[in-house]
């Protein structure tokens, strides 16, 4: 949860989460040294894997939280399941494909799980 209040606070780079999941990216870039890279996550972690991919890598996220005046890079493709609450603030980017909730009155809170996307050929 903490984390999550620093995402909010644009302070996520701050984190423990965040050095850890950078400084492992760049650990395995510079051993395998890849041409392009694909970073996903769901939730927080789509979050991070925004922040510490670089300009040639893809990225690709499922309800990634985001923040008041947050943009997206034009090598991310974000998938956001409507009724989502975390990912609301990212609902109309260029680059947000969103998805439909069969459950968004009955469950709005399962919107934000990864099982969402079980049945899709979406894969995270």
């Amino acid at each position: 949860m903490g984390t999550d209040a620093y995402l909010a606070l644009g302070k996520l780079k701050d984190t423990s989460r965040y050095k850890e999941a950078n400084q492992i990216f760049k650990e395995a870039k510079r051993k395998y040294n890849p041409k392009k890279t694909t970073v996903t996550g769901n939730s927080l972690g789509g979050s991070i894997a925004g922040y510490i991919a670089g300009k040639n890598d893809k990225v690709v996220t499922h309800n990634k939280g985001a923040t008041i005046g947050q943009k997206m890079r034009a090598n991310e493709t974000h998938f956001r399941t409507n009724g989502d609450v975390v990912s609301l603030l990212n609902a109309k980017s260029k680059h947000t494909v969103n998805l439909k909730n069969p459950n968004l009155f009955k469950d709005p809170y399962h919107a934000h799980l990864v099982g969402t996307l079980k049945n899709s050929k979406i894969k995270i």
